[in-house]
């Protein structure tokens, strides 16, 4: 019976030269034409050689059969190929404190004839080992282009849109090209169309992937890093390239969020992209617990199960309809109105960088930081002292009720309190800033680390304040005498 090696543990092998190996292969391959069928199908891997000893294992029909299944699948694949039969899901990238949507990840489903929608891990493999990922890409690429053609012509809300380049496109493509071409094609701005791009394609081929990676920014791409934490040169891969937004991947976020190491390694990261001016997104998130941690660490955006899975186009334009939340600062104003310095000479706009340094001075120098709906009277806590009395759990709470939480704990001065409480009264805050487009600033004594000091309570319009656009910033800071 003819035989096939496996090389200790990785493949098949026998002691013996690689001559005499490959002979005995070519002769298994002329025996039939169905065996000879089964074989192309094998991976490049199983017919390494190795020069150690090595040892026989028989061919079994096992075997054969596991080969037949992969050759039909690639059969289906090249029909699918040919029959459109590929479509994409979108999911969300969202801001964690207020649930806007930044963005949305396009990711390839096969909607088969008879199994239905097809999960990507039983194809794109396989297509990635043959060269077919590249049809797939750019067939996706242009569904995605027209797609943002409709949404422009019918007036709706855009949002950017990732797409997945490989390695194997890259090499055959000029990838930057193409998308131009495309977003030519479709009279869209390059902004609407992000690049994701995984951290082990960069260290397949540094080289050519960064010169990929600046011909896109010449174009006006944007480009993220996905998977980052993933390899074992991250760090160095940040060095060495120009990507514009990382994402910590999802199997990092899993694995280590639970111990305080973990979580040590996690912050550090956060840390070294908000240093570096990189907007960072953590995905796979899937547990309020890891919600909670990253807010902490001031990652806000997200992308995974816990906000929204990926779903299909119909039901995600349905979700963009709903009003859409201004924020004081969000990843998508940050990643498609700056430009790069690939063909700009600065590394962000001005414009950006000094939105970023404004945010960063605000939220370092706050006791609190919260969003308000001058409508609803929601309110969002973005950041709290630790130091306050009174600090809630919870994240989303309405403005009225924390207010006389606040009073009946005393973490407001009992002679402050009356006033305090009317102060917070909406009617109030709606007449100062949809009316008269100003500021509110109130002083009250709060219990600040075991004793009260003076705060100073200041209430910001979101630019066009107005019931259609209701948000507010709500910032407290301890007032020192010398102000």
């Amino acid at each position: 019976m003819a035989k096939l090696e496996t090389c200790g543990g990785k493949g098949l092998a026998q002691q013996g030269s690689k001559d005499a190996l490959l002979e005995e292969l070519e002769d298994f391959l002329r025996e039939n034409a169905e065996r000879r069928l089964c074989m192309a199908a094998v991976d490049v891997e199983h017919f390494k050689l190795d020069e150690a000893g090595c040892n026989w294992e028989q061919y079994s029909p096992s075997m054969r059969e596991k080969l037949k299944q992969r050759q039909q699948l690639l059969i289906e694949i090249e029909r699918a190929l040919q029959n459109k039969e590929f479509c994409f899901y979108l999911q969300p990238k969202c801001n964690s404190m207020t649930h806007a949507i930044v963005g949305m990840e396009a990711l390839v489903r096969w909607n088969h004839p008879t199994r239905g929608i097809v999960s990507p891990g039983e194809f794109v493999p396989l297509m990635e080992e043959t060269g077919l990922i590249t049809r797939l890409d750019l067939y996706l690429w242009e569904e995605v282009c027209q797609m943002l053609h409709g949404w422009k012509a019918r007036n709706e809300n855009m949002v950017p849109i990732s797409v997945n380049v490989s390695i194997s496109d890259i090499a055959a493509l000029d990838v930057a090209q193409v998308l131009w071409e495309l977003v030519q094609k479709y009279q869209l701005e390059p902004k609407l169309l992000l690049v994701e791009i995984t951290e082990s394609m960069l260290a397949q081929n540094l080289k050519m992937v960064e010169n990929t990676i600046a011909a896109l920014h010449r174009k006006g791409f944007a480009v993220l890093m996905d998977d980052f934490g993933s390899g074992y040169s991250s760090l160095n891969m940040l060095r060495n390239t120009s990507v514009d937004a990382i994402k910590l991947d999802m199997q990092f976020i899993v694995r280590d969020s639970e111990s305080s190491k973990g979580r040590q390694i996690v912050e550090s990261v956060i840390e070294m992209a908000r240093r570096l001016n990189l907007p960072i997104i953590a995905e796979g998130v899937e547990t309020q617990e890891q919600v909670f941690m990253l807010q902490s660490m001031d990652c806000l955006y997200t992308q995974g199960y816990y906000f929204y899975k990926p779903m299909a186009v119909k039901q995600a334009e349905e979700l963009l309809a709903q009003p859409a939340m201004e924020n004081y600062w969000d990843l998508r104003r940050d990643m498609t109105r700056r430009n790069y310095k690939a063909f700009t000479g600065g590394l962000v706009s001005e414009k950006s960088a000094i939105t970023l340094q404004a945010f960063q001075i605000l939220a370092d120098n706050a006791l609190m930081l919260a969003r308000l709906d001058l409508v609803t009277g929601e309110y969002r806590i973005v950041k709290q002292d630790e130091r306050l009395m009174g600090v809630p759990e919870e994240k989303t709470l309405q403005l009225e009720s924390y207010c006389e939480q606040l009073v009946a704990e005393k973490a407001i001065h009992p002679e402050d309190a009356a006033q305090f409480r009317a102060q917070a009264k909406l009617e109030l805050l709606q007449a100062a800033l949809f009316r008269e487009r100003r500021s509110v600033i109130r002083r009250c004594r709060r219990m600040v680390a075991g004793e009260y000091v003076w705060v100073r309570i200041e209430v910001l319009p979101c630019k066009d304040c107005s019931p259609e656009d209701p948000w507010a910033v709500v910032v407290a800071r301890e007032e020192f005498p010398e102000e």
